[in-house]
């Protein structure tokens, strides 16, 4: 069995007139294949998942997508999100066929252009892998979870305490899901 984890994950301010950029994604730290897998095998809603997947009795091929991740400000640029989805959506076709997908999502990015951002990469990655293979997200206790995040995920799972305390178990909670 073949799972793809990947991440994409800022917290916008509408209000704030700082728009967030590649850069700040850039500045937090870009990770992707077998070195996402490596370097997040510990921390956070990826360790979470790499560890559920890793336990389970015949372990899934773990395929890493891509960790995109930035802190809060204002709102992507639309150059900046064109470009993570087109990077996220590339490394999902380069991933070749997978069985499962579980994404570590924070549900409030917003865009220029696009008030949803994680409901439209759910959408997009739905389109691409079909109604078939089952599409987990987590996300913050306070996301904005929309209709269309609903209709593209399987799964749903969201933090339980603030501060972040369960965002591994998170993860875990959403490889088991």
């Amino acid at each position: 069995m073949r799972i793809a984890i990947g991440q994409l994950a800022q917290e916008s301010n509408t209000l704030n007139p700082l728009a967030t950029t590649l850069a700040d994604f850039e500045a937090f730290g870009i990770s992707a294949g077998a070195e996402l897998i490596e370097r997040f095998a510990e921390t956070n809603e990826l360790g979470g998942f790499i560890q559920s997947l890793r336990a389970w009795p015949e372990p899934a091929e773990i395929v890493g997508l891509m960790r995109l991740m930035a802190w809060p400000s204002g709102p992507a640029t639309a150059e900046t999100f064109e470009v993570l989805i087109d990077r996220m959506m590339a490394a999902l076709a380069a991933a070749g066929p997978i069985d499962a997908v579980l994404l570590a999502l924070h549900g409030s990015m917003v865009a220029e252009g696009e008030p949803d951002v994680e409901g439209y990469l759910l959408r997009r990655v739905r389109e691409f892998v079909g109604p078939k293979v089952p599409i987990v997200a987590t996300l913050d206790l306070h996301a904005n979870v929309t209709r269309r995040m609903v209709e593209a995920a399987d799964v749903l799972t969201l933090y339980h305490t603030a501060p972040h305390i369960d965002v591994m178990g998170t993860g875990k909670r959403g490889a088991t899901a």
